[in-house]
């Protein structure tokens, strides 16, 4: 084989396998990338403002610093990366107790805490008695009080 061949060769070879070589390892600081997505602050505990027990498809959350907001029996119809949906009972305060309502929840706006990904932005839509339709967003931000769904 003449020279010239095996260098070019060989130079064709690196270009080639060069931008394959990083694949499998993440830059420092980032999430691996088979890790799932997860939420915190969901569970069911109030108020939930903690970092603690980030969780993948959760059955239940309270939202807001007084928890007079929630959704129970949550079924998730898709989890992914970047987003996650599904169903379930909007427990909206009355005064005296929770009316709960089918609504559809949303989790968005992927963000990363001590390398994990998780879910800062949420949506519950719901259709009222009468047949009106309503909606609340809430962001997974810090208050003077801690963490919370607000």
């Amino acid at each position: 084989m003449n020279v010239r061949v095996t260098v070019l060769i060989v130079a064709v070879t690196g270009c080639v396998l060069a931008p394959l070589a990083g694949l499998g390892a993440a830059p420092a600081g980032a999430a691996p990338a088979s890790a799932r997505t997860v939420v915190y602050g969901f569970g069911g505990h109030c108020p939930s403002g903690k970092w603690g027990k980030p969780e993948v498809r959760p059955s239940r959350a309270w939202f807001s610093l007084a928890c007079e907001d929630g959704i129970r029996s949550i079924r998730w119809t898709d989890w992914r990366q970047a987003s996650a949906s599904g169903r379930g009972k909007h427990l909206l305060f009355n005064g005296t107790g929770f009316t709960p309502q089918q609504a559809t929840i949303a989790l968005s706006r992927v963000r990363v805490h001590d390398g994990r990904r998780y879910f800062a932005h949420l949506v519950i839509k719901w259709v009222a008695r009468g047949g009106r339709h309503h909606h609340e967003a809430y962001n997974w931000k810090r208050t003077s009080l801690g963490w919370y769904w607000d």
